[in-house]
């Protein structure tokens, strides 16, 4: 400071001195070159080389000088001399004394001076003075003493010689081992030049005092220092600064910094690796970031001096056991972050002055087991003492927060006093420490994420009832606890994802009045036995509902018991999935969705969906919402709304009855996928109207499963999914409404139809659809525009389709019957269709098989079939598809029961009946040897029929040839009419009491023969004859015995 006011005292006489000699006996010259007249302008502008003063004389050793005028930082001062700009700022300056004063360097108003006797100067013939900017000190370069040429304060005309800088480059200099540049007050070391790994830093360099270290000056690993220190010693009295990486990455062992020393600047000592000791000088009042970082410390003593520990000062020293903080520190608010990280600290005391503890300011340290804590302490950073080896904690009533994993991972620790103060308790702030019982003030506000995880031992936790501000307690809060009961104050809206999870004793909760939401897996994997949601429970907020999460409760082993409160709105997904809830479960009507598997493999025997005047708003049932519980009956209210059930929603139970709600009344949409599968239906199925949509295999039954007898189909059911009714046991009819249009595959397949009746919007025929019925009638008069086939003309997509296998391997189709015509059945496929209904549905390709295996050569072309019988029945199997994959077929069936009838021809054709209306008559006779025998008469034969044996065998006699044939024909027909009169007559005999008038009447018969076409031979007429006398003759024989 003395040198500083030497210098000042010393520029400011010289500059008088100037300005004296300058102003006494000079006279202006208006031809000179080196003359001016300084203009005082508004802009300061440069003045012109040469310009007239307005004085008449002409003498060339005069001038003029007006007082007051200053130049322009821009004119000229001499010729060959250029006027400089303000400098800026000294490189590696960190401190600027007191401001230069203004217009120091100004001359006195008036003054003059004679020229010749001014010494040999630059500054002969100008005039010197500060610009109007006004300069800090470090705007100007303060000159060495060598610069300063005086011949004693007392001299008429001294010299002196000034310059106000403007370049901002400072002058580099060269003493010895250093480079250095001129601050105010002495010099700043900017470079190492010497080779000597043992330095030693003078007290002066060139005569100047070492004032400061600067930036990289030593550095030895990134800056331009080509030794590498093994040691450094301090002989300045006044260095008050050593700038940023000063010494960093050097091999110094030990560091006793000056007395003068205030400030360290950012890793001033960082990365000396076997730095192990530092002293510190009493003045310290700056510890910058990373200063002694990655070093090699044992110990260090804070001065009482120090105001500020910057982020890692002193982090990653692996050997720093004590660190001692004066308890006179009074200005130490805050230890930075990261400022003793990673280091072997055992014991710390904080003093009182310290406000904040920085992030992960003491973490790491594997062996602190002891901290105290100051007593004005407010805030306790993010991961502080994370990773330590504390035991007990006793944070400070002043705290009101403690930062994010703050004390994490203390496997130690197992005893915490939280603040009386508190508010927030940061996220995993004691996770995985030992902590057995913890007491949150009724102050708190939040309890973070993990707060207290992963506390193996912790069994008891204390939320104090007048909690009055709590209303969250965050996400895995108290997860993987020991906790044995838990009771949620009535200020809690939100329990956080799994924020009790995984506490395998936790037996009891009690929930508090104004829960909102109760999070993802809150309780899961705990050991609850009941769970009591009151009915109480509603939200602060009027808007919102309450929310029971995603396996909120899941997992419990012994949770049989459940109560679900009447404010209920939602049930996540696996809400209570894994449990043993058994018994009865009632659903609130203020319930409107129940997620997936929420209540799946549990042990429900009864399950009741509250109903009530204003209706209920349910309007889902999730995916195995109810699967795997032990349901036997179930009924869905008509008051449900707009109900849609899940997949496999109630799959795997033991319903054996099932009401899904009245035909009319029912708001049920959409039965899902599987909804039904494994169940014991039996029985009749109603599906209300309102249905339009039936799952996949919804109702699919197996011999031990589903055995449904009887299927109602609503008026509004659209799609039937694939095996929705597969494998039950549905006998008789089926009339599928008009509104259905897509029937899935083997959606009916295995089952026992006996007919089935299609609306008319069929849109879609899955593969299987009916396989495996005894379907006797197929009513298709509607159009089905697609099949799952292929188009039956494959140059037409857009034509009839092949209904692929929708209707194969039937049981059995009986009664077709069928004409024949010899040993050929006619029109065999039309037969069929007809039986079957199917005016509108392709049946070709079809191939009949003989129960032994047989294949009949069928003739798709004139639909006729070789059958080897002219009538009676013949059981065969049927197939109408093409060899391949598709071997059942379009349709099929494993038994088609053809009924053969004759067809009807003229009696004159040989092996056609006499009476065609009556297959069952004689047929004509083609061998006269072999007359057919009449039928037996109901009564005696009469005599007459004895004539009729004998006139056969007299046939013996007849002509031969054709005429003998005609014969023999004549008289089996005539036989057989004779008999057919006897049997009318005796059937119709009169009795005792019939008017001899009316038998009369009845005696009186006309017999009509047999007309060929053709011209009868005289011996066919003369044997009627003769029969007809012999029939006469009987009659009257009869009568008379009578």
């Amino acid at each position: 400071m003395y040198k500083a006011k030497k210098q000042w005292l010393v520029m400011g006489v010289t500059a008088m001195a100037l300005g004296a000699g300058l102003a006494v006996g000079t006279t202006a010259q208006a031809a000179t070159p080196t003359s001016a007249t300084n203009e005082n302008t508004s802009d300061n502008a440069a003045a012109p080389s040469s310009a007239t003063s307005g004085m008449e004389s002409k003498t060339p050793s005069s001038a003029t000088s007006e007082a007051g005028e200053k130049a322009s930082p821009s004119s000229s001062t001499a010729p060959g001399e250029s006027q400089a700009a303000p400098a800026s700022s000294l490189a590696g300056q960190k401190k600027e004394p007191a401001a230069q004063p203004e217009n120091s360097v100004a001359q006195p108003a008036g003054s003059t001076a004679d020229p010749a006797d001014a010494p040999a100067d630059p500054l002969k013939n100008s005039v010197v003075t500060p610009p109007v900017q006004r300069y800090q000190v470090n705007d100007l370069k303060v000159l060495s003493r060598s610069d300063m040429l005086y011949s004693g304060l007392d001299a008429a005309r001294p010299a002196a010689r000034m310059a106000v800088l403007a370049d901002d480059t400072p002058v580099t200099s060269k003493d010895g081992n250093f480079e250095y540049v001129e601050v105010p007050w002495g010099v700043e070391i900017t470079k190492y030049v010497g080779t000597n790994p043992d330095v030693t830093i003078p007290d002066q360099v060139d005569g100047l005092t070492v004032q400061n270290i600067g930036a990289n000056a030593f550095d030895y690993a990134d800056g331009d220092s080509k030794v590498q220190l093994q040691s450094v010693k301090f002989e300045t009295t006044s260095m008050w600064e050593i700038g940023s990486n000063a010494f960093a990455g050097n091999d110094i062992k030990t560091v006793d910094l000056p007395e003068s020393l205030t400030q360290i600047d950012d890793h001033a000592f960082a990365n000396n690796n076997n730095l192990k000791v530092v002293t510190f000088g009493s003045k310290v009042t700056t510890i910058g970031e990373s200063a002694f970082a990655g070093d090699n410390l044992t110990a260090v003593d804070i001065p009482d001096t120090v105001k500020s520990i910057g982020i890692s000062a002193f982090a990653k020293n692996s050997s720093l056991s004590t660190v001692t903080l004066g308890t006179k520190l009074s200005q130490l608010s805050t230890i930075g972050e990261s400022a003793f990280d990673g280091d072997n600290l055992a014991e710390v005391d904080i003093p009182d002055s310290v406000t904040t503890i920085g992030k992960r300011a003491f973490a790491g340290n594997s062996a602190l087991n002891k901290a105290t804590l100051s007593s004005q302490l407010i805030t306790i950073g993010e991961s502080a003492f994370d990773g330590d080896n504390l035991a007990e904690v006793d944070i400070p009533d002043s705290v009101t927060t403690i930062g994010k994993r703050a004390f994490a991972g203390n496997s130690a620790l197992n005893k915490v006093t939280l603040s009386s103060q508190l508010t927030t308790i940061g996220e995993s702030a004691f996770d995985g420490d030992n902590l057995t019982e913890v007491d949150i003030p009724n102050t708190v506000t939040t309890i973070g994420k993990r707060a207290f995880a992963g506390n193996s031992v912790l069994n008891k936790v204390i939320l104090a009832p007048q909690l009055s501000q709590l209303t969250t307690i965050g996400e895995s809060a108290f997860d993987s606890d020991n906790l044995a009961e838990v009771d949620i104050p009535d200020t809690v809206t939100t329990i956080g994802k799994r924020a009790f999870a995984d506490n395998k004793v936790l037996s009891t909760v009690t929930f508090g009045t104004h829960l909102i939401t109760i999070g993802e897996s809150a309780f899961d994997g705990d050991n609850l036995t009941s769970v009591v949601i009151p009915d109480q429970v509603k939200p602060v907020d009027e808007k919102s509902e309450f929310t029971i999460g995603t396996s909120a409760f899941a997992n419990n082993k012994n949770l049989s018991n459940l109560t679900i409160g009447k404010n209920t709105f939602s049930i996540g997904d696996t809400a209570f999935s894994g449990d043993i809830l058994d018994g009865k479960l009632t659903i609130p009507n203020t319930v409107k969705s129940i997620g997936d598997s929420a209540f799946a493999d549990n042990q429900l025997d009864e399950l009741i969906f509250e109903t009530s005047d204003d209706g209920s708003i349910l309007d889902n049932i999730g995916e195995s919402a109810f699967a795997g519980n032990k349901l036997t009956t179930l009924t869905i209210p008509d008051t449900v709304n707009a109900l849609s059930i899940g997949d496999s929603a109630f799959a795997n139970n033991g319903l054996k009855d099932l009401n899904l709600g009245t035909t009319a009344g029912s708001k049920l949409t959409t039965i899902g996928n599987s909804a039904f599968d494994g169940n014991q239906l039996a029985g009749e199925l109603s599906i209300p109207d309102s249905v339009t949509t039936i799952g996949s295999n919804a109702f699919i039954g197996t011999p031990k499963t589903n055995q449904l007898s009887t299927l109602i189909l609503g008026n509004s059911v659209k799609t039937i999914g694939d095996g929705a009714f597969k494998g039950n046991a549905l006998t008789g009819a089926l009339a599928l409404p008009d509104s259905v249009t897509d029937i899935g595959t083997s959606a009916f397949e295995d089952n026992d139809l006996g007919a089935v009746e299609f609306g008319n919007q069929v849109a879609n025929l899955g593969n299987h659809a009916f396989v495996g019925n005894d379907l006797q009638l197929i009513n298709a008069t509607g159009n089905i525009a697609s099949f799952s086939g292929t188009p039956v003309d494959p140059d037409d997509p857009n034509g009839p389709q092949d209904p692929g296998d929708a209707f194969a391997a039937q049981k059995s189709l009986k009664d077709v019957t069928v004409k024949t015509t010899g040993n050929t059945a006619l029109a065999v496929r039309a037969a069929i269709m007809e039986k079957l209904g199917l005016q509108n549905l392709p049946l070709g390709n079809l191939t009949f098989t003989t129960q032994s295996g047989e294949v009949l050569k069928y003739d798709a072309a004139n639909d006729t079939l070789p059958v080897g019988q002219s009538s009676g029945t013949l059981s065969l199997v049927l197939t109408s598809s093409d060899t391949g994959d598709q071997s059942e077929g379009n349709y099929g069936t494993q038994d088609l029961e053809l009924i053969l009838v004759p067809e009807k021809t003229d009696p004159t054709t040989p092996e056609t009946p006499v009476d065609p209306d009556d297959p069952n008559k004689p047929v004509d006779p083609t061998t006269p040897t072999k007359p057919v025998k009449p039928s037996k008469p109901a009564t005696k034969p009469s005599k007459p029929a004895q004539t009729v044996k004998k006139t056969t065998k007299s046939s013996k006699s007849a002509p031969k040839g054709t005429a003998a044939s005609q014969y023999h024909a004549g008289l089996t027909v005539a036989g057989q009419l004779a008999e057919n009169s006897n049997s009318r007559l005796l059937t119709t005999a009169p009795t005792e009491a019939t008017p001899k008038s009316t038998q009369s009447a009845k005696q009186q018969t006309t017999t009509t023969l047999p007309q060929t076409g053709e011209q009868q031979s005289p011996w066919q007429w003369l044997g009627l004859l003769g029969l007809s006398l012999l029939s006469w003759l009987g009659l009257a024989d009869r009568r008379r015995k009578n």
